[in-house]
């Protein structure tokens, strides 16, 4: 089950409730209507995420608002669930030693940001268009299934 924010709220100290405001601002600013499901947000306001990367809400936002670009503009929504199981399947044939939850551990990690940068450059997408809709990129009803027959 996705993460909520607005459950998250309920019980959320004043500074972790700061820190989600801070975000919804910054993502409102950029233009993205805030969603209650991002785990990212809920990382920031628990300082689980790295400084170093995310050193403020407009980080997280940014991010936030290029991952909810690609996926409006790209077909990565509909690829990701059957790209990380053909990813998962080949890794594990290639390597059937390491243990299938270590699988997924380092597909979740990788794949999704792989994906991404590979809709960006299929799909030509420029990088936050407002409104942009790439050629050819349109979100098909088969999209998964060709994609998951094609990398077998």
């Amino acid at each position: 089950m996705p993460p909520s924010v607005d459950a998250f709220l309920v019980t959320a100290t004043d500074a972790e409730a700061r820190r989600v405001r801070e975000v919804h601002l910054h993502q409102r600013i950029r233009g993205m209507d805030p969603r209650d499901d991002s785990a990212l947000t809920l990382m920031y306001a628990r300082r689980d995420l790295d400084p170093a990367l995310f050193p403020g809400a407009p980080a997280v936002a940014e991010e936030l608002v290029v991952v909810n670009h690609i996926y409006q503009t790209t077909l990565y929504g509909e690829l990701l669930e059957g790209v990380m199981r053909v990813v998962k399947a080949r890794a594990h044939r290639m390597y059937p030693a390491i243990p299938v939850p270590q699988l997924w551990t380092i597909v979740r990690l990788y794949v999704p940001t792989f994906l991404k940068l590979h809709c960006l450059h299929v799909c030509r997408s420029e990088y936050l268009v407002p409104g942009a809709v790439p050629m050819d990129c349109e979100p098909r009803g088969d999209a998964p299934a060709r994609a998951v027959q094609e990398a077998h």
